[in-house]
């Protein structure tokens, strides 16, 4: 979430709605500043990593290395990987969707 988001956030949370942040990067080990507004979000960000408790209700998270940094938070995680593991697929269900794609 970037700063300019938080207020809306905040309201959402107010009015009792559930509140899910997607993590898809570890903000300890980023390195792009090249503008103050970067900056000011990377410390947003890391501010945000040590209050999740209080914010968030929820975290979808895209690999199993942020499943492991934020499992220590105890809230409800749920992994959503952006890439598929080709070694893992068998033939047969590589063969079951080898259709060519329909343009409607």
């Amino acid at each position: 979430i970037e700063l300019k988001h938080f207020p809306y956030v905040m309201c959402a949370k107010i009015l009792g709605y559930k509140i899910i942040f997607d993590k898809v990067e570890n903000y300890k080990y980023f390195k792009d500043k090249k503008s103050i507004s970067n900056w000011i979000n990377i410390k947003f960000g890391l501010f945000l990593d040590k209050w999740l408790n209080f914010f968030a209700d929820g975290l979808l998270v895209i690999s199993s290395k942020l499943n492991e940094l934020y499992y220590k938070n105890n809230l409800p995680i749920v992994l959503m990987p952006n890439s598929i593991p080709i070694d893992k697929i068998t033939y047969s269900s590589k063969q079951q969707y080898s259709k060519p794609i329909k343009i409607l």
